[in-house]
């Protein structure tokens, strides 16, 4: 598990559900905002996230574990209704797919690291 792989993701991610948000918002039609809602929390924990693990945090895993759950449920609105075929957001629902993989791999990685030094 290379956490820079995953911080890097982290950060991807930040950046493509900020602009999908931004792009959804400018396109002016009757905008789901439950989805620009779920683009902007995104955002914000991916960018947590890889702020925690810059810096080591002990508990970036925490961390890991929302980001991936957000990851999962920009996937998830962003690949349903007409925006289905949207490009910007077909990148953005790419680089949430994979921090969500990541991310779960990073909060499962030090769950068990945690528990073998508890014990």
């Amino acid at each position: 598990m290379d956490l820079s792989d995953c911080r890097d993701a982290c950060l991807q991610t930040h950046v493509a559900c900020l602009h999908a948000a931004t792009h959804v918002l400018q396109k002016g039609e009757d905008h789901p905002r439950d989805l620009v809602r779920t683009l902007w929390d995104c955002a914000d924990q991916s960018v947590v996230a890889a702020n925690l693990m810059s810096r080591g945090s002990p508990f970036h895993s925490v961390t890991c574990g929302a980001c991936a759950a957000l990851c999962e449920a920009v996937v998830k609105e962003a690949t349903e209704g007409s925006y289905a075929d949207d490009p910007i957001l077909a990148k953005c629902v790419a680089d949430a797919d994979r921090c969500a993989k990541l991310c779960w791999e990073m909060a499962e990685h030090e769950s068990h690291a945690d528990r073998a030094a508890a014990e």
